[in-house]
């Protein structure tokens, strides 16, 4: 098990929430996922709603401010990435597990 940054996954479960699912009377998925992928930690939060296009963070703010954060704490290693499908939206973190502290699980 890996520590990630403080405050990595929470804002982009609640923005899948505030923006994909609460609009919907129906509601909505939303699906958190992580991966090891050669060295790195994959990260991916996934919802079902309409989408948004990677030029629609808005500076300071949101996306903007995680992806800032993660550059301060980690440096150029980190990445993170929006790719939207015909099924929703993911946003993909990648961070080298080197900057991702071991949790001991005894």
């Amino acid at each position: 098990m890996f520590e990630v940054p403080p405050l990595t996954l929470q804002p982009l479960v609640e923005n899948s929430i505030k923006h994909a699912i609460a609009p919907r009377p129906s509601g909505g998925t939303v699906r958190i996922s992580a991966r090891l992928d050669d060295n790195l930690l994959v990260l991916d939060v996934w919802d079902d709603g309409p989408g948004f296009e990677a030029n629609c963070f808005i500076d300071g703010h949101g996306l903007d401010s995680l992806r800032a954060r993660l550059a301060s704490i980690i440096g150029d290693q980190a990445s993170l990435e929006i790719a939207k499908h015909q099924s929703g939206t993911s946003v993909t973190i990648r961070m080298p597990i080197a900057a991702c502290q071991a949790v001991s699980t005894t």
